[in-house]
């Protein structure tokens, strides 16, 4: 419930909206059912509905990760 992500990443982390009940902080959101969507509800015959997302900003975006990434050069950034 705070909309703010910690630093992370290479281009910062997001809170990202999936509904009114959920937010992840993320890189990147695509609106639509996530890969692997657990949640969702059953239709009329009985067919699983993933829940979709609705990617809505929340808050600003984190700071990108001040370490460099695994397999990366770390001569500037001095930390993995």
């Amino acid at each position: 419930s705070t909309k703010c992500c910690k630093a992370g990443g290479k281009s910062g982390y997001q809170c990202f909206a999936k509904n009114e009940n959920w937010a992840e902080c993320l890189e990147t959101c695509e609106p639509g059912v996530h890969e692997g969507e657990k949640e969702g509800t059953y239709d009329a015959s009985g067919q699983f509905v993933p829940a979709k997302w609705s990617c809505d900003k929340l808050g600003t975006r984190g700071a990108p990760d001040p370490c460099s990434a695994p397999g990366d050069d770390c001569r500037q950034t001095k930390c993995c």
